[in-house]
C-alpha cells in the first residue's frame, strides 16, 4: 500500500530545530551574577586563543589568577566536562561540602558539581535566567 503525503511548499521552511537537552543551554555565572553563554565546546580565560570550531570566552578577572587560556568546558552529549589547559593557578571542582578537588592539567573530567574554580575565580554552571 502506498501512502501519499501532501506537503505544503513552505512546510520545511517553517521547521524549527529544538535542542535535545536543556543541559546544552547553559551559562557560566560569575560571583557578581553576570552570565556568559556557553556553546557545547568553550575555551575560557582572560584572553583565550582562538581555536577552530570552539567558542572562546574572555572572562573578567580582577585578581589576575585566571590564565589567558585557562580551561576548556564542553558538553559530551550526556555531561558537562572540564579540562585544565595547563593554567598557572589551576582548576578545581567544588563539592557540596565545599571540598576542592584539584584537576590535573590535560585530564578531561566529567563535572559532578556545577561549581568550580578557575584560579581563584569561583564560577557556576546554570540554566540562563530569564
Amino acid at each position: 500500500m502506498t501512502v501519499a503525503m501532501r506537503h505544503e511548499p513552505d512546510d520545511l521552511d517553517s521547521t524549527v530545530i529544538a535542542s535535545r537537552s536543556s543541559a546544552t543551554n547553559c551559562v557560566l555565572v560569575l560571583p557578581d551574577g553576570s552570565e556568559y553563554p556557553l556553546s557545547t565546546d568553550t575555551i575560557v580565560g582572560r584572553r583565550p586563543e582562538a581555536s577552530p570550531h570552539v567558542q572562546t570566552l574572555a572572562l573578567p578577572d580582577d585578581t589576575k589568577t585566571l590564565s589567558r587560556t585557562h580551561a576548556r568546558i564542553w558538553y559530551d552529549g550526556t555531561h558537562w566536562c572540564l579540562e585544565d589547559l595547563g593554567s598557572v593557578n589551576g582548576v578545581s571542582v567544588l563539592t557540596e561540602d565545599n571540598t576542592e578537588r584539584v584537576l590535573d592539567a590535560g585530564v578531561a573530567t566529567q563535572l559532578m558539581s556545577t561549581r568550580f574554580k578557575l584560579g581563584t575565580l569561583e564560577v557556576m554552571l546554570a540554566v540562563p535566567s530569564t
